[in-house]
């Protein structure tokens, strides 16, 4: 499996908007498994890098984008734009490698629900898990 790196800024205090990916009927959304994160806690207020991994596969090699949504503790829903895989074209199966810069503005858990998407538009699982800012 080869793997791959992704860079994402997130402001957790600004709500960008994302467009909805049309599903083609054709062909197979990629799976993903094996969600990692660390840090799982975070302090209120202050600038925080947090890397996770994820495995996936898809017969069809077109994995193209990443997207994430932020849940808020008190259930506000930040989706960041579909944001790029690099290096990916070609593979049908391997590592992303993810970094997100987070400053969490309020106490309390945060749920972040993360997917990839192919090249036809189809959107692979979600998979979810949650860090706790203090």
């Amino acid at each position: 499996m080869r793997s791959l790196s992704l860079r994402l800024a997130l402001v957790l205090a600004f709500a960008p908007v994302v467009a909805a990916c049309d599903s083609g009927d054709e062909g197979t959304a990629p799976v993903i498994s094996n969600l990692a994160i660390n840090p799982v806690t975070l302090t209120t207020g202050q600038q925080s890098t947090v890397t996770g991994s994820l495995n996936f596969e898809d017969p069809e090699a077109g994995v193209v984008q990443f997207g994430i949504d932020v849940i808020l503790p008190g259930g506000a829903l930040q989706s960041l734009p579909l944001s790029d895989v690099q290096g990916s074209t070609g593979l049908t199966a391997g590592t992303v490698s993810i970094a997100v810069l987070l400053i969490p503005p309020h106490v309390g858990s945060y749920r972040f629900d993360i997917w990839l998407v192919d090249d036809a538009g189809h959107e692979s699982n979600r998979l979810t898990d949650s860090l706790v800012a203090h």
